[in-house]
């Protein structure tokens, strides 16, 4: 037989005869030990949770956003509420998940009702009010450390309205379509 020939038939008997083993094998293990069922997968219950960023879903935060609400120990003014579902912020609500942002909500509620009040030539109701958003903010700094300090605003300066606090509360809530009073 020439060479090549003679290789090429002990490659294919090298093969067929590890292709025969391995069947055989296989077919040995199957029979002495067979593969244990694959048990069902179980239905798995989608329970909201924080990410590792330090944001969450919005399913996260509005399945806290009760609680978050019924931590703010303050009234807010007649006629207003919080909203039924956490508000959109821009930024993660950090480890509180949700309270600083209802403290937040209450605050710009505060601070929006006064300026409503001074609208309604109620300079003593805003007055009242900002003092006792002032209150909360030197009772609970951890909560409205972000917030510049509302202390006695001149009322009477209409680009105040516009600027600070009461600019970002009144594009937060323009954005939430959020109404006051």
């Amino acid at each position: 037989m020439h060479r090549s020939l003679r290789h090429r038939v002990s490659v294919s008997v090298l093969a067929l005869t590890l292709a025969a083993a391995v069947a055989g094998c296989t077919a040995a293990e199957q029979e002495e030990s067979p593969l244990p069922s694959t048990p069902a997968p179980a239905t798995a219950v989608a329970t909201p949770t924080p990410t590792a960023d330090g944001s969450a879903t919005w399913e996260y935060r509005d399945s806290r956003w009760s609680d978050a609400i019924a931590s703010v120990p303050y009234e807010m003014p007649e006629g207003n509420e919080f909203p039924a579902q956490a508000p959109q912020t821009g930024f993660a609500m950090s480890t509180s998940w949700g309270e600083d942002v209802a403290y937040s909500w209450w605050g710009c509620v505060i601070l929006l009702s006064a300026w409503d009040s001074v609208d309604a030539d109620d300079v003593k109701h805003a007055d009242a009010l900002l003092s006792q958003l002032n209150a909360a903010k030197a009772e609970r700094p951890e909560q409205f450390s972000e917030w510049e300090a509302p202390a006695p605003v001149p009322w009477d300066d209409p680009v105040r309205r516009d600027a600070g606090e009461s600019g970002l509360c009144a594009a937060w809530f323009a954005r939430e379509g959020a109404a006051v009073g």
